[in-house]
């Protein structure tokens, strides 16, 4: 089958599938779950940067995984600068908040012993390693994240994320994105897996991931298992990080 006409499909069939719902404070949260009866696992899938419109990620990679799947769609913004790393706009981040109770109530429907695992690769990867600690995840698999947040989009690639998601006192959002995660792991209390993947020869290795890393390792209640590649540019992280997410949870 031609390629593009694979795209087409492959998008309807997003668009069949997707849902959404509106929360107490009127955002709307945008999703697609795949129950598996007789389960009590779920798979939580937050979705990278990419071209607009904003798209989901992971869904054929996932395809052969026999559990609960939520995938979400993080197309807050501009449409033409989709995601804000579901965390807010104009100095707001309330839709972190939004975002846990959408995930707990989907839990709760699964039931009271589902076991959550999260997943993500670069802004889906900080997602994952922020909201799986947030959730009591059981496991986190992330690929090639970031880790202070204000520095890696305060450039003049990310800068009309960075106007976006903050507010007035720039200064002080940056720092309050900076430390968002490197806080929540050095208080973490509860054991988890980490599955993460990165590459040491690509522009965020030096300026992110060294410190998350041996932050994580010096952290006696994370078990972290690292997958360390060479590929050289960020853009490449989606097809090695599938490729590791398929050996970490055996899919063929």
């Amino acid at each position: 089958m031609h390629l593009n006409l694979k795209r087409i499909l492959y998008s309807r069939y997003v668009d069949l599938i997707q849902r959404s719902v509106i929360t107490e404070s009127g955002k709307k949260i945008k999703y697609i779950f795949k129950k598996q009866n007789n389960d009590n696992n779920l798979m939580v899938v937050f979705s990278a940067f990419s071209d607009p419109p904003a798209k989901f990620n992971y869904i054929r990679t996932l395809k052969n995984l026999k559990t609960n799947k939520l995938f979400i769609l993080d197309e807050w913004g501009r449409s033409d600068y989709p995601g804000v790393y579901y965390l807010g706009e104009h100095g707001d981040y309330s839709l972190k908040e939004e975002i846990i109770k959408f995930i707990n109530h989907i839990v709760s429907d699964i039931g009271s012993n589902c076991q959550i695992s999260t997943l993500g690769s670069s802004k889906g990867g900080w997602c994952a390693l922020y909201y799986g600690m947030r959730l009591s995840a059981n496991t986190i698999i992330a690929g090639t994240p970031q880790y202070y947040l204000g520095n890696y989009l305060d450039c003049e690639f990310h800068q009309k994320t960075f106007n976006i998601m903050t507010g007035d006192d720039i200064g002080k959002d940056k720092d309050t994105l900076n430390n968002l995660l490197p806080e929540l792991i050095a208080n973490y209390k509860n054991k988890i897996i980490i599955y993460l993947h990165f590459s040491d020869s690509e522009h965020t290795y030096f300026s992110h991931i060294k410190n998350l890393y041996e932050d994580l390792v010096n952290n006696d209640n994370f078990h972290v298992v690292a997958d360390i590649q060479h590929y050289r540019s960020h853009g490449d992280v989606g097809e090695y990080f599938s490729t590791f997410v398929k050996e970490v949870l055996k899919l063929s």
